[in-house]
């Protein structure tokens, strides 16, 4: 296209499309191949699958909750696991349950949006 002495803007605008186009297609096949496929029930192959999770138990020393699939449309469970969280995500919860840590408060002065005069005023 540079070096195509005829070439006109609609030209350009034809070859920047299909560019466009095959990086977009190219990037959801990418990312299809890489992502598992989405989870369907065994029983009645519904999409409806979520994860539940119990509380936090111990188990073999470590700290964490069992997850299990379940099927919201027909009630199907899957057999449970055990998800160890990690001691930085276990210390945190203890900071925020005995109250030693708290998300930031912030005054409002502190959220006002200064004007740095890079945009015209309305």
């Amino acid at each position: 296209m540079q070096h195509y002495v005829d070439a006109s803007e609609l030209d350009a605008e034809v070859v920047l499309g299909a560019t466009q186009q095959f990086l977009r297609v190219f990037t959801l096949m990418r990312m299809r191949h890489e992502r598992p496929t989405e989870t369907r029930c065994p029983a009645c192959d519904s999409y409806q699958v979520v994860e539940e999770s119990s509380e936090i138990i111990e188990q073999y020393g470590a700290f964490g909750t069992l997850l299990r699939d379940e099927c919201v449309s027909c009630g199907w469970k899957s057999s449970q696991r055990f998800d160890q969280w990690p001691r930085q995500r276990l210390k945190r919860l203890i900071d925020y349950k005995t109250g030693t840590w708290s998300p930031p408060r912030k005054n409002m002065e502190d959220l006002e949006v200064v004007d740095s005069g890079e945009f015209p005023q309305k």
